[in-house]
């Protein structure tokens, strides 16, 4: 999926800053996957997360068409767990959809618009742990703390790309501003806080600022998971 505002490629130096995982490094993160629409007239790619065996957390306009505005079909969507350059872990189609009670179909407005971009995907098959481990969500940290992302990018599609060293520029109630570049693609991608613990997801890639600024604001999800999940049919 496009994401929401113009966007150019990536300079050179920009891409080599980041880290496309090899087949060993990945295995740790099969759980972050690529969404995959698929239709007689579409091919579109964002990426998702596993936040249960059987339910992939992403952003709410990568499974709506923002040109009619309608929510694409169950069976049109697809999750591919642990894509690396034609391999994976693990794919199902989804089940059922839930969207933010908030999220609009037209396209966003404002920031408070970006911070309803979120949805949850019940899968219709569920994903074993052996072939990806499911990750939990929670809050934001403070501002200036380090984040990391992982996405399948368009210009990578077929392996993930790992950005480390982004930090929280601003944070609002439903929304972070991330110091990082982003490329179509990172729609949906988890922003990960890495604790003693073990890594959290805290926010979804919703979109980046204006061309030739390194900056990208996403989605918390902590106040709203939770309910979303709720709402999942079985």
């Amino acid at each position: 999926s496009a994401l929401f505002v113009a966007m150019m490629p990536a300079s050179a130096a920009e891409v080599d800053r980041n880290t496309m995982l090899d087949a060993e490094q990945s295995k740790p993160w099969r759980g972050v996957g690529r969404i995959n629409i698929a239709g007689l007239d579409r091919r579109g790619m964002c990426t998702g997360t596993l936040i249960a065996p059987d339910i992939v957390l992403t952003a709410a306009h990568c499974v709506v068409n923002l040109r009619t505005g309608k929510q694409y079909l169950t069976k049109d969507i697809n999750f591919v767990a642990g894509w690396f350059k034609g391999g994976y872990s693990a794919h199902s189609k989804a089940k059922a959809v839930v969207l933010h009670p908030g999220w609009s179909t037209a396209k966003p407005k404002g920031i408070e618009d970006l911070g309803r971009d979120l949805a949850v995907i019940r899968l219709a098959d569920p994903v074993p742990e052996k072939a990806a481990s499911s990750f939990r969500t929670g809050n934001a940290g403070e501002l200036g703390e380090e984040v990391l992302l992982l996405s399948y990018r368009r210009d990578r599609p077929h392996a993930l790309t790992r950005q480390e060293k982004c930090r929280y520029l601003t944070k609002q109630e439903t929304v972070v501003t991330l110091a990082c570049r982003i490329v179509g693609g990172t729609s949906g991608a988890p922003v990960f806080e890495v604790t003693k613990d073990g890594p959290r997801i805290v926010a979804v890639i919703s979109a980046k600022a204006q061309v030739g600024m390194a900056r990208a604001f996403a989605a918390r999800v902590e106040a709203v998971v939770d309910q979303l999940i709720s709402e999942l049919p079985k």
